[in-house]
């Protein structure tokens, strides 16, 4: 039997001793021949040459070789360069040939694409084949007036319905009631807004006529001007004719139509008043004017809001960037210089100005409402709480942010320096603690029958134990217990507390046990017990036979 083995694969970098092992191969010009080689069946002597040749140092060599060649390597190499003469040289570029090791993994590629492609189409003609045979079934099942299936729910369709017993009638009907009211409660009693659909639909159609009457919250505007238009669709009542007149920005003079009053309930009769007129598109509502009825207005990148001086505490963390007044006019000024380097930049005011502007920077930064309370009860003098909520309520306090009698009550501070400034003294001389001599006094001359005895008697408090409970804490802990069991031991100056989850004679008589199986460990066994007078029967019985048993 004979087998026929693969060409072997030469390059130009094999030496000549190389040419003689491998036989029968290229020339040293870099061809490629192939060559092959019959091997038969039980060679010895082709066996013996091979593996002569593997354990050689020139194997190494020839494998370090076919590495290195196009048909073995994992990514082929670059076009090599040859030399065909010693004058003359030509570059020769091998052909762009792909490694053994892609193609067999490309077939792998196609073959398990192609095995899930099959199966993905036998899924799918199986489900077809099924889906069909299924319809057919369920097609035949309903042409057969003799299927049993069939007959089961035309039985079932035609059949009425079982009525409800009366006892079923009775339950259904108690709680549908039950319901009823239980709704009704709810809407009664729970105010919370909730969403609520209409029993009928209805058709809004939307006009641009619809929108709100907007007004531009102007601080460069002295008064309150409402166009002529804006009054008409707001509904604004006439008071009078105006006098008003305006000089606008073209530099013409406008002169009011009507007085009329903004429908705001907040300001003040005199806030309240406005101008209209009929040549101005857009209404003003003026800051000022607003400012001085005692409104405050924040300004931010979103919107405006408008407070009561009363209800705002503002808080600055550093210096203000710029300081301004207000005109006789009523408009807000900021003083401005230009620099050397020609940017504007806010001016410093001096001493004499900052007397005379008002300043926005804070007096204190507080966290909170309670270190605000805190911080005005040590400015007015550590007053009593009593006489600080009378003042309070008496309008003396007016202007101080956050001091108002409910947060008085809530964070009133508890400091010593109010105790220390308002203790009652005894006066001066009333009580002498000079010691006074004894008068020397006659006996003889005494007569008289003995009104006051004293007598004394000494106790022996040793073997004695003292025991009393303690009120009701006001929280109770995570086990239970509300009370506590104190006992004090004279001879050792020990004191023990037993906690109790109530005074109930059980309760008592399981912590008081409790403490003398405490002494007995520590070798203290007492003899005498002294309990207070409100200690039930049970109590004193068990007291007295611990004794005893001691």
């Amino acid at each position: 039997m004979c087998t026929m083995t693969r060409p072997q694969e030469r390059a130009t970098a094999l030496s000549s001793e190389e040419d003689d092992v491998v036989g029968q191969g290229g020339s040293a010009t870099g061809q490629q021949t192939e060559q092959w080689i019959p091997v038969r069946k039980g060679n010895k002597l082709a066996l013996s040459n091979l593996n002569s040749i593997k354990n050689s140092k020139l194997a190494e060599k020839l494998s370090y070789a076919y590495a290195t060649l196009p048909a073995f390597a994992a990514d082929p190499p670059p076009p090599l360069e040859t030399q065909q003469s010693t004058t003359q040289q030509s570059t020769t570029q091998q052909p762009n040939t792909i490694s053994t090791f892609r193609c067999k993994a490309a077939r792998r590629l196609i073959r398990r694409h192609l095995r899930r492609t099959n199966a993905a189409a036998d899924d799918a003609f199986l489900d077809e084949q099924i889906t069909i045979a299924e319809d057919e079934r369920t097609a035949h099942a309903k042409a057969d007036p003799n299927n049993p299936f069939r007959h089961a729910v035309d039985t079932a369709h035609t059949q009425p319905s079982a009525c409800p017993s009366i006892l079923q009638c009775g339950r259904n009907f108690s709680h549908s009631i039950q319901n009823t009211i239980n709704q009704l409660w709810r809407t009664v009693s729970d105010n919370t807004k909730r969403v609520r659909f209409a029993k009928q639909a209805q058709l809004r159609i939307f006009h641009e006529t619809n929108l709100p009457i907007t007004v531009t919250y102007d601080s460069g505007a002295d008064g309150h001007y409402i166009s002529e238009t804006d009054r008409r669709q707001a509904g604004l009542p006439i008071l009078r004719r105006s006098t008003k007149q305006v000089g606008v920005a073209n530099g013409n003079i406008s002169r009011g139509q009507h007085v009329t009053e903004l429908p705001i309930p907040a300001l003040s009769k005199q806030a309240k008043q406005a101008d209209t007129f009929p040549d101005f598109p857009h209404s003003l509502m003026s800051v000022g004017k607003t400012a001085d009825d005692g409104m405050v207005s924040i300004f931010t990148h979103d919107g405006v809001t408008v407070f009561k001086e009363d209800d705002v505490l503002i808080t600055c963390k550093d210096k203000p960037i710029l300081i301004g007044v207000r005109d006789a006019r009523g408009r807000y000024r900021i003083p401005l210089v230009q620099s050397s380097t020609g940017t504007w930049q806010p001016r410093r005011p001096s001493k004499k100005a900052q007397s005379i502007l008002r300043q926005a920077n804070s007096v204190y930064d507080l966290p909170n409402t309670e270190e605000a309370i805190k911080w005005m009860h040590a400015v007015c003098g550590f007053p009593v709480k009593s006489t600080w909520l009378k003042a309070v309520q008496a309008g003396n306090f007016i202007g101080w942010p956050l001091l108002t009698v409910k947060s008085i009550k809530k964070y009133y501070p508890e400091t010593t320096e109010t105790s220390k400034g308002h203790m009652s003294q005894t006066r001066k001389n009333v009580r002498s603690t000079k010691p006074k001599p004894f008068e020397t006094i006659n006996s003889d001359s005494l007569r008289g029958k003995k009104l006051r005895d004293v007598y004394s008697k000494v106790y022996d408090v040793r073997e004695t134990i003292f025991s009393d409970q303690t009120g009701q804490f006001p929280t109770r802990s995570l086990s239970g217990n509300r009370y506590i069991m104190v006992l004090v031991e004279i001879d050792s100056s020990c004191i023990l507390v037993e906690p109790m989850k109530s005074r109930k004679d059980a309760e008592m008589i399981r912590a008081y046990n409790a403490l003398l199986l405490r002494l007995r460990r520590a070798n203290i066994i007492p003899k005498k017990h002294v309990l207070d007078n409100e200690i039930s029967d049970s109590m004193k019985i068990s007291s007295e036979m611990n004794t005893e048993c001691n």
